[in-house]
């Protein structure tokens, strides 16, 4: 399966290692990984995906991880063969009024943990298709 993750920028260290390990822990079922992001900053240790800006994502195929609202708009107006998962996590800060708004672009949406499912549910008035604590077996929610 092919799998990316679009992250705001390259210098979320703490999420890239949640993604590193996501990705090591489940690479037998992952073909592709990539990680697209909007700004650059040095990666103190390896990751074992590819690293490209957004500008790139046009040639992307398979299922999109995005964890901003805002980055879930900009995703859907690239034009190509990706699923887009919004991946909830207050500490993202997103508007709620934003994620109203623009939501329904998501193909699943998941949580970032239990509280984070009924956080969610609170602001929304819907339920997460899926409960992952902090990217763990991310990959296989879409074998499910």
């Amino acid at each position: 399966m092919n799998i990316g993750f679009y992250i705001n920028s390259l210098n979320e260290h703490d999420k890239l290692k949640e993604i590193q390990h996501e990705l090591e822990k489940n690479k037998e079922y992952i073909s592709n990984a990539n990680i697209f992001y909007n700004a650059i900053a040095p990666i103190p240790f390896n990751v074992s995906a590819g690293i490209f800006h957004v500008s790139d994502m046009w040639s992307f195929e398979g299922i999109l991880i995005v964890d901003r609202i805002q980055n879930l708009v900009k995703a859907r107006n690239i034009v190509n063969k990706f699923k887009c998962w919004y991946y909830y996590d207050k500490a993202n800060q997103d508007n709620f009024i934003d994620i109203l708004n623009h939501i329904h672009l998501a193909n699943k949406v998941l949580a970032n943990g239990e509280q984070m499912a009924k956080e969610y549910k609170r602001l929304i008035n819907k339920e997460v298709d899926c409960i992952v604590d902090k990217y763990h077996d991310i990959s296989r929610v879409s074998l499910a």
